[in-house]
């Protein structure tokens, strides 16, 4: 399991708690894939997902979102695209977290990093439920649409998003995240609800 990723967890309920903003969606469309190299999806064992030399285009790794979600506090936004509706640790998924939403210009590159303007984690719960992972993103997130108001469109794109080891540094994969859907308010899927 990433470090960052119950950190950003943790960040989201928290800061659900503390404003009064919150939101999901279950309709939308988007891609992750590439290829990717998890160090410990069980213990002692790597998987990977390498596609041949020379390939077009990189599938080795596909993640097949069909769960898109954003919750939003007083500063930030918490994008959720992943494989399933449930809630981590119970599937695989990516975590983007956008830490100063009012200051983001749709189209621009934000840069991606443990200190930048934005933050990424990785868990994967069904595909390496018993893995331990250290996994660090680099790149730039590129906003097409953003709203915060129900029913606003939430599209962007990742091309390529890096990892690598947190541990170590060695050079894990190269994916490419797209993801666009409706922004709406409420339950089923967040974790908590406004009043």
């Amino acid at each position: 399991m990433s470090r960052l990723w119950p950190a950003l967890v943790n960040i989201t309920c928290v800061g659900a708690l503390a404003v009064s903003l919150s939101g999901c969606a279950d309709e939308g469309e988007g891609a992750l894939y590439g290829s990717l190299t998890i160090p410990e999806c069980e213990p002692g064992e790597r998987r990977v997902f390498e596609c041949a030399e020379g390939a077009s285009e990189c599938r080795a790794f596909d993640l097949e979102p069909d769960f898109f979600s954003m919750d939003v506090t007083e500063d930030e936004a918490f994008i959720r695209i992943q494989h399933g509706a449930f809630y981590p640790p119970d599937v695989d998924g990516l975590f983007i977290q956008i830490r100063d939403k009012d200051a983001l210009t749709v189209g621009a590159p934000m840069p991606i990093g443990t200190e930048d303007a934005v933050r990424v984690g990785m868990h994967l719960g069904e595909t390496c439920p018993d893995g331990r992972q250290s996994l660090l993103f680099s790149g730039e997130l590129v906003l097409s649409h953003f709203g915060t108001g129900s029913g606003d469109r939430v599209a962007g794109r990742i091309d390529p998003l890096i990892v690598t080891d947190g541990r170590d540094g060695e050079a894990l994969g190269s994916l490419v995240v797209e993801f666009d859907f409706e922004y709406r308010l409420g339950t089923p899927h967040q974790p908590f609800t406004r009043r």
